[in-house]
């Protein structure tokens, strides 16, 4: 059976008229370890994307990965480092940890 992802790229593929032979593009995701010139890379992208000024407020939102797996992502301007969790659980735990309880 086909993930949520794939299924997306079939429709694309077929919305856009791209032929059957170009295949479906893989991405990345940051690893844990990143290097310091593609995290601040990535801070850039991110903030341009989102139109956040670096004294931005927090941004939290989903995104769904090639698996189809839900992932949550936490922006947190006083760190200037965005966190990827796998559970609502797991970003109300940060954030009562890091902001204090709600």
């Amino acid at each position: 059976m086909p993930t949520n992802a794939q299924i997306k790229w079939m429709i694309y593929k077929e919305l856009e008229l791209i032929p059957d032979w170009v295949p479906e593009p893989k991405r990345t995701y940051p690893q844990p370890a990143l290097s310091w010139l593609t995290g601040i890379w990535q801070k850039l992208v991110h903030g341009m994307a989102h139109g956040m000024a670096p004294s931005g407020e927090l941004k939290v939102w989903q995104t769904i990965d090639d698996e189809g797996s839900l992932w949550w992502n936490i922006y947190d301007p006083l760190s200037a480092h965005t966190f990827y969790m796998s559970s609502e659980a797991e970003v109300i735990s940060w954030l009562d940890e890091y902001y204090g309880p709600g």
